[in-house]
């Protein structure tokens, strides 16, 4: 069987875990290469209830039995694809929800700005280039910059502000809300998403990594990749 990397897809929550979990900038670890991973089979349901999902229900009542594998599988987090943010009026309502933004000019580059939140607090600001920061933007005054600790709602209510600002606005062009909290509420805004996915672990050396497509706001098909490291 042909190995292949541990693809940043299936190490993202682990990633997550990691960087919610980051103490002061000080603390600066060694960068490990993952560890060599197979990918042993692939299931693609296309009917039934798996992982308490019932293939053609919507998204909004696949949520709660989402939720539930916060205690059946130590899942907390579900990774959003194309969970795009357009509209920042009640954005001090839909940004608590989650625990990673990301926004960005168009095509991408390393000004882009990354904000992880633990406990609806800013946790870390990070540029695309790795860097990490205390505020974004930098040169602007405390007062109106996203700041780290700041709670879900201050920085929403900023990032409403900055986006409209003619100096920040071209960095806001491609904004996602990447990483949706269990713990929270459903966010309306989910019906729209072409596919949610997350990890979770079978052993030491097994993990799944469970992709729900959707089609038009309803369950098409739930996809597993049954993986194994050595």
């Amino acid at each position: 069987m042909k190995k292949t990397k541990l693809a940043f897809l299936f190490l993202f929550p682990a990633l997550l875990t990691s960087c919610l979990d980051m103490g002061n900038a000080d603390d600066v670890r060694p960068i490990i290469e993952p560890p060599e991973t197979i990918l042993l089979k692939k299931d693609s349901l296309t009917s039934g209830r798996h992982y308490g999902i019932t293939i053609g229900q919507t998204a909004a009542r696949a949520y709660p039995a989402a939720q539930f594998l916060k205690d059946s599988l130590k899942v907390d987090y579900l990774n959003l694809v194309a969970n795009y943010v357009s509209n920042y009026d009640g954005f001090e309502m839909r940004l608590p929800l989650y625990s990673y933004m990301t926004f960005d000019e168009k095509n991408g580059t390393e000004q882009g700005v990354q904000l992880w939140f633990e406990n609806k607090k800013l946790k870390s600001i990070y540029l695309n280039s790795g860097k990490r920061l205390g505020q974004w933007p930098e040169n602007l005054h405390a007062s109106e910059a996203v700041r780290e600790g700041d709670n879900s709602e201050q920085a929403a209510g900023k990032l409403h502000k900055l986006q409209k600002d003619s100096r920040y606005k071209s960095r806001f062009e491609h904004a996602m809300l990447g990483v949706k909290t269990l713990a929270e509420p459903y966010d309306p805004a989910m019906d729209s998403n072409p596919e949610w996915y997350f990890a979770h672990t079978i052993d030491d050396h097994h993990f799944n990594v469970v992709h729900v497509h959707f089609r038009e706001g309803i369950v098409s098909h739930i996809l597993v990749n049954h993986m194994k490291t050595f």
